[in-house]
């Protein structure tokens, strides 16, 4: 197997368990707080939250293979 080929997937597999570790813990902790904005109503704060979720994991997801297409730039950060 190619060294560049692993460096992928390890990077694939870190990035994406650290998006859905994030993910859960905003999930589980978030909810606290939309159900006191929305002033207690849960089926409404439900809603946004799992629709936050999705919005996040889209981002990372998206960013992550976007900086596996296009690779660092000169300072480092991946070209977007």
């Amino acid at each position: 197997m190619n060294w560049l080929l692993t460096t992928y997937i390890v990077y694939l597999a870190i990035s994406i368990c650290l998006t859905v570790w994030v993910a859960r813990t905003l999930h589980k902790n978030g909810r606290v707080f939309l159900v006191d904005s929305f002033l207690g109503n849960e089926q409404l704060a439900d809603s946004v939250n799992h629709l936050l979720v999705v919005g996040f994991y889209l981002i990372n997801i998206g960013y992550v293979t976007l900086a596996l297409k296009y690779g660092p730039c000169n300072n480092g950060w991946p070209m977007l």
